[in-house]
């Protein structure tokens, strides 16, 4: 994909293009993005938008033929699939018979090619198309902080024909200068130049950051600018690796710095520079200055650093009456701001000329062998779920409970991609019943065994496990008094858990992060999470009291799920001890509501049949399940509130291997 002007300003006309053929609008709200959007053919998407793209031709510089602009649609399709935008499968042609049962009539045929030759390729769209967060997440810059990423759309969008200024301000010990040095440190890492100017620090100080917040990397190497890596430059016909320089400069020296920059740009070749100076308020220090005089100086740093294309991080102190000119001046302002009782420290992005980003302050520490880590406030990421189309429930799997209870509920499965409460005592039914969810193997879901024999899956692949009071060891120790529960754990691919110890600095954008990271990095890795558990949610609010002020932080985690399509649990004990606002939130998201007790409810429908009696389990008979605690579990909530379902219970028991019937 070309990173030419002409071709941005064609994405425009992408963008609305493929938000009407796929929501009927080129700009569709948030009620149009509940229902479900059209899939269309590739062939046909790729076509139209080839067709755009020649049609724009007329008046820039891009191919103006179809045969030369289908390339930049088909690099343009696939990076949509890259990023996730779209989702593809399969689908049979109405007049081709099934490739399935031709190769159950002759084995001999390959079924691959059968399938490639009876399916077509089809996408619909998770989210409508922006120019903004498009050309930022083609063109934008990686920055290695994925928090930052987030804050900033996509990365750091170079301009075309100049280069970038950000002004990095707040007051001592905020991390000014680690977040500069990880910047440059991670520009060096993919092959650029780096280059460090302090009238203050000193390498060995610079050098120990390095060590400290591990962003030393094999693939740069580190210059001194007093042992004249200029002429070391200039020698290398080819450069072997991402370089960073350190410039040690006097107070006030303001000339030097676009001398640097234009000697490198000069005297190297690397597509991707990047200049830190730490910092401005030391540029007239030494010597007092006008107003005029002070901002003629900032002009004269700024225009040097888009003239040689380089990202400028300029530094600054807050707080300093003869740099107010500065938020004027950039075209990019991010304020830090110091750690506060009971918080984290904040970032904000204050303005940002030539690019979108998620407004507010997002909490950020400094991890020793990590850096800045950055998580986007709970806002910025329901921003970002508002944006997508909802995942819808699975038509294909589904996870199926007993059959006995099944039939007296009338629930006999609960469709994969759906969250499910669990409530109510006892506690150990609760939870057990939904580890049983939790480790059930997928079986083919109604709709699908109507239309063809079942296919299940031999196990789970990936699940996880977040809990608020319980370790992993203890949660093992658990596992393993129940056999067959402990059978099923140990038969899953990959299995997680991450226990949130109590303690007051943790909070709920954090923990969002985090979750979010657990699901990307199980697509990265090709292990995609498929169920999540949140054990102990009564408990969450009081052992973390952060989360009792951030009464959106389950609404959130429930949306999201949602969008990411992963089935979620949740299992809440005590209800009386949940707020009720927290409870009426999940309640009113969660697609299913289960909830257990020790009596029959009282607005409970149904004949819920005779219950076990554990009695005449005779302690030989291997062959019958013995149980050993009995209670009433009512169906709250299922799907679309079909009346005959919701308010009927039934008698349940925990037989010898910890499984509910």
């Amino acid at each position: 994909l070309p990173n030419e002007q002409e071709f941005r300003f064609a994405l425009a006309h992408v963008c609305d293009r493929v938000n009407e053929m796929f929501f009927g609008h080129a700009h569709p709200s948030h009620s149009v993005l509940a229902a479900r959007g059209a899939t269309l053919g590739t062939a046909f998407l790729v076509h139209e938008i080839t067709a755009l793209l020649t049609a724009v031709s007329a008046r820039s510089t891009l191919p103006a033929s179809h045969a030369e602009a289908l390339p930049l649609a088909m690099g343009l399709y696939l990076f949509l699939r890259l990023r996730r935008l779209v989702r593809f499968r399969y689908q049979f042609l109405p007049d081709m018979p099934d490739p399935d049962e031709e190769h159950e009539r002759a084995p001999q045929g390959p079924p691959l090619v059968a399938r490639a030759a009876h399916r077509r390729q089809c996408v619909s769209m998770l989210r409508p198309l922006e120019y903004t967060f498009l050309q930022t997440a083609i063109f934008g810059i990686q920055t290695g902080i994925q928090g930052l990423n987030f804050v900033l759309r996509g990365g750091l969008l170079p301009r075309r024909e100049a280069g970038r200024t950000f002004v990095i301000t707040g007051p001592a010990g905020c991390g000014k200068t680690l977040l500069g040095l990880q910047l440059l440190c991670d520009i060096a890492s993919k092959g650029g130049l780096g280059v460090y100017c302090s009238f203050e620090e000193d390498y060995d100080s610079i050098a120990e950051r390095l060590v400290t917040f591990d962003l030393l990397r094999p693939t740069f190497r580190i210059l001194l600018g007093s042992e004249g890596p200029l002429e070391k430059l200039r020698g290398e016909a080819h450069h072997p690796c991402g370089t960073l320089l350190f410039y040690k400069l006097e107070a006030g020296a303001t000339t030097g710095v676009g001398a640097i920059m234009a000697e490198l740009a000069a005297a190297t070749r690397y597509t991707q520079r990047a200049l830190v100076l730490d910092s401005l308020n030391a540029l007239t220090w030494a010597e007092s200055a006008s107003a005029d005089d002070l901002r003629q100086m900032l002009y004269g740093v700024i225009r040097a650093v888009e003239k040689e294309h380089f990202f400028g991080f300029l530094l600054s102190e807050a707080d300093d009456p003869r740099l107010s000119v500065v938020p004027y001046i950039a075209d990019t302002l991010i304020e830090l701001a110091p750690a506060s009782k009971g918080r984290m420290r904040r970032m904000e992005v204050s303005k940002c000329r030539t690019q979108d980003y998620h407004r507010g302050p997002h909490p950020y520490h400094l991890a020793e062998r990590k850096g800045v880590v950055v998580y986007p406030s709970l806002g910025a990421v329901r921003d970002t779920i508002r944006r997508r189309v909802s995942a819808t429930l699975s038509e294909h799997r589904a996870i199926r409970l007993p059959p006995v209870l099944g039939e007296a509920l009338g629930v006999e499965r609960i469709e994969e991609k759906s969250s499910v409460l669990v409530s109510g005592v006892p506690e150990a039914s609760v939870l057990l019943f939904a580890l049983q969810l939790l480790t059930e193997a997928p079986h083919a879901s109604a709709r699908a065994e109507a239309r063809a024999p079942a296919r299940e899956k031999a196990n789970v692949n990936s699940v996880l496990v977040v809990t608020f009071n319980t370790p992993e060891v203890r949660f093992n120790q658990m596992l393993r008094r129940h056999a067959e529960l402990s059978r099923r754990w140990s038969g899953i691919v990959q299995t997680q858990l991450r226990w949130y110890s109590p303690g007051g600095s943790l909070t709920g954008d954090q923990i969002l992060a985090e979750l979010r990271q657990y699901i990307l990095r199980g697509r990265r890795y090709g292990s995609p999470i498929e169920r999540v558990l949140f054990y102990e949610v009564e408990l969450a609010e009081q052992l973390l009291p952060s989360l009792a002020t951030e009464r959106l932080f389950w609404p959130t985690v429930l949306q999201l799920l949602n969008t990411e399509a992963v089935t979620a649990l949740f299992v809440v004990g005590e209800v009386s001890s949940l707020h009720p606002t927290t409870l009426a939130a999940i309640e009113a998201e969660v697609d299913y509501s289960f909830h257990f007790s020790h009596t029959p409810p009282a607005n409970g429908r149904g004949a819920p049949g005779a219950a076990y009696a554990p009695d005449a389990v005779e302690a030989d008979d291997l062959e019958r399940p013995a149980y050993s605690a009995t209670g009433y579990v009512q169906t709250c909530r299922v799907p679309r509130l079909v009346p005959d379902l919701v308010g009927r219970y039934a008698p349940v028991q925990v037989t010898r291997n910890g499984l509910i019937e």
